[in-house]
């Protein structure tokens, strides 16, 4: 296990609290996610081994006009993630809020403590529903998906247009082929990424794990945002802690150290965090400078920074009968 949690250098980590404190992928990725009167074990489906798509130029091109260049290979037996190539394929697949939802699920059915300032968290006489309590946080975790995406959408549009990974993959090969002259830094032309892509793939194109490449809407910033943070008690201990098997059949327990929700949120894997969009890094769809360390610096694109007052702002308007 320790080997498995060291492979990552820090800078892939992450520099939130929490990035550097247990497994890379998140509780929340692994864990099995209550949903109504049924559980949802989460083993999905993933990519084969060595599935790399757009590694020559033809096909780079012929996806850039529109074209499809193939299709994905799938693993017929669902595993849990493990690897880059599984985060990749689950980000390929997911819905909005999807990640979200699950997590906020799974905090509530293993009773993790809600944040110090909620009226109701001490309270002898009341409990929480639709103030402050699940039917709460559970509008909030899915209504601040579509906000944040329409701000990012605003930026990315409107105001960066940054061009995506794949494209600027194909700039460097014709400049390194001298088909064409573009103003690569040296530190991209003499790194050894080149070397390893050109003699796995006779190309400098970068590998892309989908067979239609990135979105088509521009990479800066990301998109995805959540609340829970600003809900729930970020030093609340997460109880059993597990990491998957090497082959993703089995969970086996985590005993290396204690996990937290505000760290577990702070993983880079978890889509729920702010560095979510590192999964997009495995894809070939984001650079390092995308992710939300960065996006958080636009004031209408960090929805999670905005809402982190949010139970101090609530509870400010309860009657102070109302929390005892």
């Amino acid at each position: 296990m320790a080997r498995y949690q060291r492979c990552l250098t820090e800078s892939d980590r992450g520099n939130t609290p929490g990035d550097l404190i247990g497994p890379y992928i998140s509780q929340f990725l692994w864990k099995d996610v209550p949903y109504g009167a049924t559980t949802i074990v989460q083993r999905y489906r993933t990519i084969l081994p060595g599935n790399d798509h757009m590694t020559r130029y033809p096909d780079w091109l012929a996806s850039q006009n529109g074209a499809s260049t193939g299709s994905n290979q799938f693993d017929p037996t669902p595993r849990y993630i493990r690897n880059g190539r599984d985060l990749s394929e689950y980000v390929h697949q997911d819905l909005t809020y999807q990640a979200f939802l699950n997590a906020c699920l799974v905090l509530l059915e293993m009773g993790a403590a809600v944040d110090a300032r909620n009226p109701y968290r001490d309270s002898l006489t009341q409990c929480s529903f639709i103030t402050f309590g699940s039917v709460h946080i559970l509008h909030l975790v899915t209504a601040v998906a579509i906000c944040a995406l329409k701000a990012a959408w605003y930026q990315k549009w409107l105001m960066h247009r940054r061009l995506r990974p794949e494209a600027f993959g194909a700039r460097i090969h014709n400049h390194m082929t001298r088909a064409s002259k573009y103003p690569v830094h040296s530190d991209i032309l003499n790194s050894l990424a080149l070397d390893e892509a050109f003699s796995t793939n006779a190309t400098n194109l970068l590998p892309q794990a989908f067979s239609e490449g990135s979105p088509t809407h521009h990479a800066y910033p990301s998109g995805h945002a959540t609340v829970l943070k600003a809900f729930f008690d970020e030093s609340f201990v997460i109880p059993n802690p597990v990491a998957a098997s090497a082959d993703g059949l089995s969970l086996l327990p985590y005993r290396e150290a204690n996990l937290t929700v505000g760290g577990v949120n702070s993983t880079n894997s978890h889509p729920t965090s702010p560095l979510e969009e590192t999964r997009q890094g495995f894809i070939g769809a984001r650079t390092a400078t995308e992710d939300y360390t960065w996006a958080k610096k636009l004031p209408s694109a960090s929805s999670g920074r905005r809402n982190q007052p949010l139970i101090r702002i609530l509870a400010a308007s309860v009657s102070p009968s109302l929390t005892t």
